[in-house]
């Protein structure tokens, strides 16, 4: 009996001992970790999480599940306290709450928004923040690791993996239009919007915008680079300014035919000219007017566009649209010259097959006002025209020898 005890209690010639090159060392608030489970996806992990924040609003009106408050995701952009998030995370909120990762809550207001681009800036009272690093999205690699971090269904700081499914994804979501958009199978719920899609550096690549729920992991997000230039176009300007193509373009049965380039516009710099077809814009099939309108929608100022036509590749470089060009291209785009005489607005030589002839306005109708504000000059006009942004449905109200009538026309 002495003897089987004692040999229990040797130590066994199978007893694992610790490898010299699995040292334990200290990682985060823990000690004595396996070196080997500290991967490059726990790394990018640790150095993102302190800058993602959630956010919980109270809506003016009742969401789709029932009720007035929003859950959402957004990251700390610098150390003062500016927080980027999505618009719809917070559009229409009476009330929004910050919470950072360390637990720590603060009031929050929007600072400036773009509906059409989905990009906030919200501003909190905190001092030295946690900022996070910011990649590039010009050079990313379909198939390279992803990690998109949030605040699904109110789970704070929770972590999905997945993939670059795609780059430069184009796609239209309720009255938002998402372009040159990164597509993701990381799994992405509501909550996660706002918050950050990050390489396996732990550098930022993008801003989450959205999830299908409906074909299996399919997300989007907004490309760094595009939302470095929106919150700088923010913060300088305190909107996204209008663009200028110097373009007019007509829908035909043979695609997108350009019928007139503004001399000395971007456009014409370029090279392109009237009688040219637009095949493709950043690499997007244009097919129909709507095609052209929605791609243009996501251009801003400064932008290099890549645009070919039937004759060659072209690369214009996106100016921006002064209030006397709006007139001009608004115009142009409806078939019409526009005369101004005592204070009044005419409408004249207006085109065969135009929108204007379509529907049914005349030479020498009147425009009385548009969205039912009245303009006695060509600039106060053009300066509407560029609180609109491209893609907008406004209302003309046009005066006839017969009365008055409304005319829908998309900007």
């Amino acid at each position: 009996m002495f003897l089987l005890i004692f040999a229990f209690l040797l130590p066994s010639q199978n007893t694992i001992k610790p490898r010299k090159n699995n040292k334990l060392v200290t990682f985060g608030k823990f000690t004595d970790i396996n070196p080997g489970r500290i991967t490059p996806v726990v790394k990018a992990v640790h150095k993102i999480l302190p800058s993602v924040v959630s956010i919980y609003t109270v809506k003016n009106a009742k969401n789709q599940s029932g009720n007035k408050f929003g859950l959402g995701s957004g990251l700390i952009y610098t150390s003062d306290g500016y927080i980027i998030t999505n618009d719809h995370v917070v559009a229409g909120s009476k009330k929004i709450k910050v919470k950072l990762h360390d637990k720590r809550i603060f009031d929050a207001k929007v600072i400036v928004t773009d509906q059409k681009l989905d990009i906030s800036l919200l501003k909190i009272s905190g001092k030295n923040l946690p900022v996070p690093l910011l990649g590039d999205s010009y050079n990313l690699l379909q198939g390279e690791t992803v990690l998109s971090i949030g605040n699904p269904y109110g789970l704070t700081s929770t972590v999905t993996k997945g993939i670059i499914s795609a780059v430069t994804r184009n796609f239209k979501l309720k009255n938002r239009i998402y372009g040159n958009v990164i597509q993701t199978d990381a799994p992405i719920s509501p909550g996660n919007s706002g918050g950050p899609l990050v390489n396996i550096l732990g550098e930022v690549i993008g801003i989450t915008a959205a999830g299908k729920t409906d074909g299996g992991n399919i997300g989007f997000a907004i490309p760094i680079d595009i939302v470095k230039v929106i919150v700088k176009e923010l913060l300088k300007y305190g909107k996204i300014r209008n663009i200028f193509m110097g373009v007019t373009i007509r829908e035909t049965k043979k695609g997108i035919l350009i019928t007139d380039v503004t001399k000395n516009s971007p456009a014409f710099k370029a090279g392109l000219s009237a009688g040219q077809y637009i095949k493709s814009i950043r690499g997007v099939t244009i097919l129909d007017s709507d095609d052209f309108s929605f791609i243009l929608s996501t251009f801003i100022v400064g932008d290099r566009v890549n645009i070919t036509t039937n004759s060659g590749k072209f690369t214009v470089t996106v100016g921006e649209l002064t209030p006397l060009n709006a007139v001009r291209i608004f115009a142009e785009n409806l078939g019409v010259s526009l005369k101004k005489n005592n204070g009044k607005i005419f409408i004249m030589n207006v085109r065969k097959n135009s929108i204007a002839s379509s529907k049914n306005i005349l030479n020498e109708d009147i425009l009385i006002a548009v969205n039912s504000k009245k303009f006695k000059t060509f600039k106060e006009l053009g300066k509407f025209l560029l609180s609109v942004r491209q893609g907008t449905v406004i209302r003309l109200l046009i005066k006839s020898k017969h009365g008055s009538f409304i005319v829908p026309y998309t900007i």
